[in-house]
């Protein structure tokens, strides 16, 4: 290789410049000199000498253009990413998030929350930073290229996701207008291609010029994991990537510029080039490798003038045609749902999501308990979505949903004929739809007992075998199973059994009910309103923090959509359809507890009121801080009666007192007496 290929960089900043030094030199080595301009050292004002400019955006070019020597310089405008290892970093971060993106300049901060967006992280909002800004957002969170926050950013959470690097497209536009020979590099760059995540490929632009097309489509086609190889029009190999020669097992010195025929004969390219063919698919053996072959026609205005032929083997067509499934409309064949989606920073939630997302990078089955309502089938499908089947199908079962005969032909499928009304052909079960991906089984402890052997055994033998069929099909599954019930009661009731128990529970996951974590109430209600410009009276408020909620979440969101529907802008406790429930429970007990409040004196009714004050508060309250209140709104209570007080409504469970001075409480059916009062 000559050494005078040479490259200009010029950049607004110095730490920009030596960036961008630093990447193609490592890229290169001495194989390129580089020339570097920029307006912080004034180097710019010298006039920028070069035949290939690379300039870090378009406003950029705007401004240094007039500096420009040569009128014919090729400029490229630099594309640049970050890498997988930094995405990762915020990519699970919840929904709705807020962060500073904090960057040297405020053009350089929108340039990143550009770049962060086109690589798809949605999910959180991104507030633009940069050195010297006064005053700085009111955000905890800062996300940072590399770049070093200033003092007063110091205590709060950090996130660094490294440098932004020059992507794919960049690389391959230097390469080409430098005439390089790429192979010298093809190495290095498929290195920095496996740890970016590229914008684009670049391949818009190579249609402009017949040479780029050559020099730009054999760097790609030495990327992709497909084996390419192309003909010109009179048979002779022009293109052969390296998936290709892993496949072939022949290099590619010994088959490029060769005919077709005398080198891979096997390959029926003559099907294009001599019978007409615009396409052509068919199933290849090479060597002991079932291969699908995909033969294409390249025509320029309307003549063939060579033609391109795609290898893949067979096994990983069958694991494409398993991903595509994923991708269908049909019920339960993907998984929507991640862990930034499980609402909530509860200590219980907070727990689960923690343990779950352990759980995904195991391949082990999983028994989901948790009772109606809490998001089992959530969590199945944030496990699935992080685990290494997440390119798979997601398939979702309810096990008490049919009778037992549709239950086992739609888990299990069947053969043509096995039974009245069986399709022509017919039909895979759940288990082979799941192949490859996760399969989820709702309700495990509905699932009929002779239908819990066959599940058994695909559990230890991973293979299914169809309704009406004999022979066995392998599967390779994951089961994640779920149940509302005490499945150990069902073991020794004799309704569920043991050995598949422990088979499933190999790695057990508690989802908390609602009622367990009360600070995610309010959250969660918000997000099931979001949209309505709705607010709560402090009493309605007070009532959903306090509710049971016995069907937990999905009786939360069904109380959020009544209220979209049928409700107002500001809603008060008694237009909560669940407040009128619990008034008509209420009702049925009021004889009962009316006469017991009927013993209760007015002293009693006020130390009710005092601790459900404080209660609202989280908080406790002591015996002299109660008598003070007493006093100030003139009800005379010593300690000591306040002591005697409070011991008489511990033993009606209207209180708790706890030990030392933990002070005390109001319990819940405290709240109910007062509620009545």
């Amino acid at each position: 290789m000559n050494r005078n290929k040479n490259l200009t960089i010029v950049s607004l900043y110095k730490n920009t410049l030596l960036s961008f030094h630093d990447e193609v030199t490592n890229m290169f080595g001495d194989d390129i000199t580089t020339n570097l301009y920029c307006f912080e050292d004034e180097t710019i004002y010298e006039g920028i000498s070069g035949d290939l400019i690379l300039i870090p955006n378009y406003k950029v070019f705007e401004k240094v253009r007039r500096y420009i020597k040569n009128v014919n310089a090729a400029v490229i405008i630099a594309k640049r990413t970050l890498s997988e290892t930094g995405i990762k970093r915020i990519k699970n971060l919840r929904k709705g998030t807020n962060a500073i993106l904090y960057n040297a300049t405020l053009e350089m901060s929108l340039e990143t929350i550009s770049t962060i967006h086109q690589l798809d992280v949605r999910q959180i909002n991104l507030i633009p930073a940069y050195r010297g800004m006064d005053p700085f957002p009111e955000v905890d969170l800062i996300i940072s290229p590399n770049e070093e926050p200033e003092s007063e950013l110091e205590n709060k959470d950090i996130i660094n996701i490294g440098n932004r690097i020059l992507d794919m497209t960049t690389y391959m536009d230097i390469i080409a207008k430098l005439d390089i020979d790429h192979h010298k590099y093809e190495g290095k760059i498929k290195r920095h291609f496996s740890n970016i995540l590229p914008i684009s490929y670049g391949l818009e632009r190579i249609l402009d010029k017949k040479d780029y097309l050559e020099n730009q489509l054999d760097l790609f086609l030495q990327i992709v994991q497909n084996g390419i190889i192309a003909v010109n029009s009179s048979g002779k190999i022009t293109t052969y990537n390296d998936a290709a020669s892993q496949l072939i097992e022949d290099k590619p010195e010994e088959v490029l510029g060769h005919h077709y025929r005398d080198v891979l004969p096997n390959i029926p390219f003559e099907k294009i080039l001599n019978h007409g063919q615009d396409a052509v698919e068919e199933i290849l053996q090479i060597g002991q490798t079932s291969t699908v072959l995909t033969m294409n026609a390249i025509k320029v205005e309307g003549e063939t003038t060579g033609a391109i032929a795609t290898l893949v083997p067979f096994q990983e067509t069958e694991k494409r045609q398993h991903r595509l499934r994923s991708q269908l409309a049909g019920k339960g064949f993907a998984a929507k749902y991640h862990f930034y989606n499980i609402i909530g920073d509860s200590p219980a939630i907070s727990r689960s999501k923690d343990i779950a997302q352990r759980m995904a990078d195991s391949d082990a089955s999983v028994l989901i308990k948790g009772e109606s309502g809490t998001g089992k089938e959530l969590f199945a499908q944030a496990i699935h979505n992080h685990s290494s089947r997440k390119k798979y199908s997601f398939v979702a079962f309810n096990c008490a949903a049919l009778p037992e005969q549709l239950l086992e032909s739609e888990l299990f499928g069947y053969v043509e004929g096995a039974f009245t009304g069986a399709k022509k052909g017919g039909k895979p079960g759940l288990f082979e739809q799941a192949h490859l991906g996760t399969i989820f089984l709702d309700e495990i402890g509905e699932m009929p007992p002779a239908l819990q052997s066959r599940l058994l055994r695909v559990l230890q033998e991973k293979e299914v075998m169809r309704v009406g069929g004999d022979s066995v099909i392998p599967v390779d599954i994951r089961i994640i199973a779920a149940t509302n019930r005490n499945l150990k009661s069902e073991i020794s009731k004799g309704d569920f059994r043991k050995d598949l128990y422990f088979r499933l529970n190999v790695l057990p996951l508690e989802i908390p009910p609602l009622r367990e974590r009360q600070e995610d109430i309010l959250p969660l209600f918000s997000f099931f309103l979001e949209g309505y410009d709705i607010s709560l009276s402090e009493e309605a408020t007070d009532f959903l923090l306090n509710y049971t909620w016995e069907g937990n979440i999905r009786e939360l969101e069904n109380c959020a959509n009544y209220i979209k529907n049928f409700g107002g802008d500001y809603i008060e406790c008694k237009e909560l359809p669940i407040y009128q429930e619990w008034l008509d429970i209420k009702n049925i007990t009021h004889a009962v507890e009316t006469e017991k409040q009927d013993e209760y004196d007015e002293k009693i009714y006020f130390i009710l009121r005092v601790l459900y004050q404080e209660y609202l508060r989280k908080q406790r309250i002591g015996r002299k801080t109660i008598a003070d209140k007493a006093f100030a709104n003139q009800i005379f209570l010593s300690e000591q009666e306040l002591r005697n007080y409070l011991k008489i409504m511990e033993k009606d469970k209207l209180v708790e007192i706890g030990k030392g001075r933990a002070g005390t409480t109001i319990t819940k059916k405290g709240i109910e007496i007062i509620s009545n009062h």
